[in-house]
């Protein structure tokens, strides 16, 4: 476990994490052209998605955490894991946030337990 002074990313070098987060930049973009090609809406609002939509990680933004084997063997962090993002409206992205028991239930989240450090 961590201490209060402490994270996860206090793990990871300050390349690893810029690399990460550039790379999540692209993928982010990315998938939210797909979406907006594929006429998506958010969940919550129905409002349709766009680049400057959110995308609401379901897992957790992890750099140091995969979901599966298969994403270890790639090395797909939670992070740029697209399977495990969700593309929502900012005030979406704010109720997932503040209601996390009815983001569970409707699959809007994912528990975090049992993923593979």
């Amino acid at each position: 476990m961590y201490t209060k002074e402490q994270s996860a990313h206090s793990k990871v070098g300050p390349t690893r994490r810029e690399e990460m987060e550039e790379l999540y930049r692209e993928v982010r973009l990315y998938f939210l052209k797909m979406c907006y090609r594929a006429g998506l809406r958010c969940p919550y609002t129905f409002a349709p998605i766009d680049i400057h939509s959110d995308v609401h990680h379901k897992r957790g933004r992890s750099i140091t955490t995969y979901a599966d084997e298969w994403a270890r063997e790639m090395d797909v962090p939670l992070l740029i894991d697209p399977r495990h993002f969700l593309g929502v409206s900012r005030r979406g992205h704010e109720y997932i946030e503040t209601h996390p028991e009815i983001a569970y239930k409707k699959g809007w989240s994912e528990k975090r337990i049992a993923l593979n450090k």
